[in-house]
Formats: C-alpha cells, sequence, structure tokens
C-alpha cells in the first residue's frame, strides 16, 4: 500500500526565521509522500526557498488577509494531498503526529484488508 499525499498548509506574516525552522522539520520528516505549502502575505516582502524540490512551494500574496479564515481558503485550491495537516509555525509538531497516526492507520488498514 502506498503512502497517501499529507498536504500541510502554513500561513505567515513574513516571519522568514521562523519560517526557515518550520522548513527544516518539514524536510527532517521521514514521511515519504508529502508537500508543504505556504502562504505569505506581508506586503513587500517576497519569501524565496532555495531548495530544488517540489515539495515546497511558497506563494506571496501582495495584500494583507482580513482573517486567517480568508487564508484557508486560497490555500484550499492549492493543495493536492487527500490528507491535510494545517499549521502555522507549529508544522513540526503536527507532522510528527501525522507521521504517527499514519503509521497506526495503515497497520490498521492492512490487518482489516
Amino acid at each position: 500500500m502506498s503512502s497517501p499525499l499529507v498536504s500541510c498548509l502554513c500561513c505567515t506574516y513574513g516571519r522568514p526565521l521562523l519560517l526557515g525552522e518550520a522548513i527544516k522539520c518539514f524536510m527532517d520528516q521521514d514521511y515519504p509522500n508529502k508537500e508543504l505549502i505556504i502562504l505569505n502575505d506581508q506586503e513587500g516582502v517576497n519569501l524565496k526557498i532555495n531548495y530544488n524540490k517540489s515539495d515546497i512551494i511558497v506563494h506571496n500574496i501582495p495584500k494583507r488577509f482580513k482573517s486567517l479564515g480568508e487564508k484557508e481558503i486560497i490555500l484550499k485550491d492549492w493543495l493536492k494531498g487527500n490528507i491535510v495537516a494545517y499549521g502555522t509555525m507549529t508544522i513540526c509538531t503536527l507532522l510528527i503526529e501525522l507521521v504517527s497516526q499514519l503509521g497506526c492507520l495503515k497497520k490498521i488498514l492492512h490487518l482489516i484488508y
């Protein structure tokens, strides 16, 4: 059974140092089929990732959203995975829990089928 694609969504208002830590944690995860979609809505700040793989995507929007809910609506249109992990800068913890839960789910499904 192949691992389902997990879309990890991260909203930020700039904060490149904290975002760098979150990206490192994402990259350190051993779950094989994941993507990280980042939405930055800080005016005048164009975040770029020096990383040549397609599993981390940054969208820089040049206007401030009024709410986190508005960001979530936009992010939803960009995800590819059937499983979604949503977080801000706590994405490291989210992924560690998610990988653990998916491992348990995989074992349960294997037993059932």
